[in-house]
Parts: C-alpha cells; structure tokens; sequence
C-alpha cells in the first residue's frame, strides 16, 4: 500500500524549509538526506518540494523507466539557457532525441581512436610547457588543455591563445549562475536589474556569441567535409531535408566545449590531488604507462591496457562527482518507493552522497583505485553514476574516461606533483563540484 504520508526528512524553517541548510553546506546535506532518512528522503527547499533516492533500485528506476515523468528543467535559471542554449544537454523529449541521435555516432568508443592522437599531442605540449621547481593551479592548466582538446577534436579548432579568454568567459558565467543558485541575497534580484554580475555576465554571453559564430563561419569557408562532431552537425539534415539553424548550432557548439571538457578537467584536477597525495598510485601509473608503450607516445590501440590508469580515473570520478546532485522535474506523478511522486516536485540522487555511502563501498572516504580491481564494478547499478543512467545517461563519457586516462598517463611519464605547502582542500557544491581556489600545485621534472 501506498503511504500518503511524506517521506522522512530533516525539518526546516518556516518558508524556507531547508534551503539555508543546503546553501550553506550542500555537501553535508547530502550526505545526512542519504545515510540518515530511509530509502526516500523528503525536504522543503522553499517553494521546492525534494523527494530524494538513497536506494540504488529506486535511482535506476528514475532514470530508466521513469525519464518521461520527470524531465531536466533550466527554466528555473534562464540565464543559463541564454549562455548554454537549446543544445544536447538542456533539450528534451523529441528535439533532444533526434538532437542525440546525430551527435551520438561521434562519441562511440568505436570512434576514440580519431581522437587520440590529438588528445595525447595537445598532452605532450602541457608537459613540455612545465617547469621544474615551479607553482602552478592545475585546476587552471586542467581547464585550458581540456577545452583545447574538446575545441580541436568535436570542433575541428585550435583555439590557441582564445583558450584564455572562452575559459575566462566560462568563469565568469559559472560564477554568475552560482551566485543566482546557491545564494539566497541574489535569486530574487530580477534580471533585468544591471548589476556588476549582470553586466559582467552579458558581456560574456557576447563574447561568447562572437567566438563561436566566428568558428561557424570558418568552417562554411573550409568547407563541412571534415570529420569532426561540428561539421557532421553542419552537414546533418531531417527527413524533410532541413538542417541545423546557426542558432542551434551555435547552441551545440557551446554545449560542446562546456560539456566536452568540464568532467575531464576536473577530474584531471582531482585525480592529481589524490596522485599527490598517494605517490606510490602515482608510481604505478607511471610504471604501467611505460611498460604499455615504452619509448613512444600512448596511442588509442594501448587505451585497453590503461588498467590502473581507468582506476584512478573512477575512483576519482567516485569520491569527486562533478554533477555531485541530479534533479529531475516531475511533469507526470508517479509512484515510487511505496510513495507518489508529485507533479512539479524535484526528484533525484546524490551521486556524491551514494558513492561514499559505506553501505555500497567499505571505507568509501580513502582513495583507493585498487578497489576497482576488487568488485566495486559489481556494486548495484544506481550506485556508480558520475555520468548519469538510462536514456540520458551522457553521451561523451567513454570520450571523457579516455581522455583522462591519456592525459594523465602523458604528464605522470616525465612529471611529479606535489600540493602547495598548506594547500587543505575545500569543495565548491555550485553546478558542479570544483576545488574552492584552484589546486595549487609545484611541479617536478622527472
């Protein structure tokens, strides 16, 4: 039977709810809604009603067989739609599949191997770029090689100097949509009042604009024969022989860059914070890169090789989510965990919550990458999903997991990291988990 009764959950304030709690320490929110409240927990967030999933059976449902019940939804923050646009990842329901079903092709395994060869020489020129003895944020560096990545290989550009400038644009638009989020002394500023962050944020949206209908406009005169993602968009038409306006592509291409190279960075970035800190996981990688390909470059053919390597790639992607918190909107009620969903409610997981629960992974704080080589695949679906599941599920993850791995493989050959004296890491729980103040690093040449 059916309980009519909300879930358990902790108790907030009048109006308010739980919102200060979760704004003021996101992460701990999670982590108390999953390990504390039953199977389905239940939360006032405001005018938000949150029902969240903490059994890996209930995940999986939600975002297998009820994706058509409870849809992604940016209306809350349209500025973001004004940055990102209607591209693959803020689009739903049928634009969204006929949308996927054309980029999907470009991000199968199958087609990794023309993209390694870019990923890996984009790498050695970070490498070679490093000096001994000297400081750096690799979180910055991490950011700017992958967006170089993502430009060259699903755009077919080299961005070169403009890597600063769309990086520092993204900056700018992450910091805005988090302060419009996260803090509650600027979500009701409407937008249309022109503060410093809007007028900092519009700016940037320009720029954007000019950069990316630039690249557009150069590929028309290169021609749309080439066989990166960008082009084969161009050249994509529907059963009724229509293509891509340049709004939607321009929309795909920001997606593109963000969504291409936003997971890798950070998890790059992270997976050297734990690597600094467990040298002997660093030692490892190193001796198995070399021994895949000695004296050479990696190449796509040595990528199944990369086991430790795909380890610390996914331990990381364990313990630092980037999308540390899934929502989905709730268009039609259904019933799920002897509860009804209702309409308009927020539903969803916490990946960061679900894989450091001990219940699915002993000692879920410690890195350690060899539990992957001991069953932690075998945990139960719902439980590992840094990139998502069912139809949604994202579509570059095999791209960003190669990625990672040949990146890192590259630099760990001929360099070592060590955390800056007194660096401790603190999390930032905005869109996506990132390290507050970058991860300075010192860098040694081997």
């Amino acid at each position: 039977m059916l309980s009519t009764e909300l879930p358990n959950g902790p108790k907030g304030l009048p109006l308010l709810g739980t919102l200060p709690r979760a704004f003021r320490d996101g992460l701990k929110f999670w982590i108390e809604m999953n390990q504390r409240y039953g199977s389905v927990a239940y939360a006032k967030l405001a005018w938000f009603d949150l029902y969240m999933l903490n059994e890996p059976e209930l995940v999986t449902k939600l975002f297998v067989e009820h994706h058509r019940h409870a849809v992604k939804d940016m209306s809350q923050l349209p500025e973001l739609l004004q940055f990102w646009g209607m591209g693959l990842v803020s689009l739903d329901g049928e634009p969204w599949r006929a949308r996927r079903k054309l980029a999907a092709p470009s991000l199968q395994p199958k087609r990794l191997s023309t993209y390694v060869d870019s990923m890996v020489s984009h790498a050695e020129r970070a490498t070679a770029a490093y000096v001994h003895g000297e400081r750096r944020d690799f979180h910055e560096d991490s950011m700017r090689l992958t967006l170089q990545i993502a430009a060259k290989t699903l755009l077919g550009f080299d961005v070169g100097p403009e890597a600063e400038r769309i990086a520092e644009i993204m900056h700018i638009a992450l910091a805005y949509f988090t302060k419009r989020m996260f803090r509650l002394s600027q979500r009701f500023i409407p937008p249309s009042v022109p503060t410093a962050d809007q007028r900092a944020f519009r700016r940037a949206v320009r720029e954007l604009d000019e950069i990316i209908y630039g690249m557009l406009a150069d590929c028309r005169r290169r021609g749309t024969e080439e066989d990166h993602l960008l082009a084969q968009l161009m050249r994509a038409r529907d059963e009724n022989g229509r293509g891509l306006s340049d709004q939607e592509l321009r929309d795909e291409a920001v997606t593109l860059l963000v969504s291409g190279h936003e997971t890798a960075a950070l998890t790059l970035t992270f997976a050297i914070y734990e690597l600094a800190r467990h040298p002997e996981a660093a030692a490892k990688l190193r001796e198995e890169v070399e021994r895949v390909a000695p004296g050479r470059s990696l190449i796509a053919e040595d990528l199944p090789q990369l086991s430790w390597a795909e380890a610390v790639a996914k331990e990381t992607l364990r313990l630092y989510p980037p999308g540390h918190a899934l929502t989905r909107r709730v268009v039609t009620p259904f019933e799920l965990g002897g509860y009804t969903i209702p309409k308009d409610a927020l539903v969803g997981v916490s990946p960061y919550a679900m894989q450091r629960n001990p219940r699915f992974y002993p000692d879920p704080e410690r890195f350690h990458p060899q539990r992957w080589f001991e069953g932690a695949e075998k945990a139960p679906r719902g439980c590992d999903m840094p990139f998502g599941d069912g139809p949604r599920v994202c579509v570059g993850s095999h791209f960003a997991l190669a990625e990672v791995k040949l990146v890192l493989g590259t630099l760990l050959r001929q360099l070592d990291f060590t955390l800056a004296p007194g660096y401790a890491l603190k999390l930032d729980p905005g869109i996506t988990l990132r390290p507050i103040g970058g991860m300075p690093v010192i860098v040694h040449r081997r």
